[in-house]
């Protein structure tokens, strides 16, 4: 159970980090959440994610809630809309400024 919900548990291990734990429903087989403990220079931190209310934004279906818990704080992210692919095609050009101090090979 996670969340209040049955879900598969899943130990993830990096190449760096700790080992953390995500959660994906039974039922739906959507990711759900993780937990992990993080070291920290006060001693070790348990932090908890549940994330949820799916919903579809173009091709992809994403969560729109999500609360994050650790060392007693909470925060809460809701996500009313996403959209892709908005960016101008020059948006990341260099200002001219820029470009003439830049070296080219």
């Amino acid at each position: 159970m996670f969340g209040g919900e049955e879900a598969y548990k899943v130990a993830m291990k990096r190449k760096v980090g700790p080992l953390v734990h995500a959660f994906y429903s039974v039922a739906t087989g959507l990711y759900i959440g993780t937990t992990t403990t993080v070291p920290t220079p006060m001693g070790n931190m348990d932090v908890n994610a549940v994330v949820g209310e799916y919903k579809t934004f173009g091709a992809l279906k994403l969560p729109t809630k999500i609360s994050q818990s650790q060392n007693g704080q909470d925060v809460n992210i809701t996500l009313n809309d996403v959209t892709f692919n908005t960016v101008a095609g020059d948006a990341f050009n260099l200002p001219p400024e820029i470009k003439a101090l830049v070296k080219t090979p």
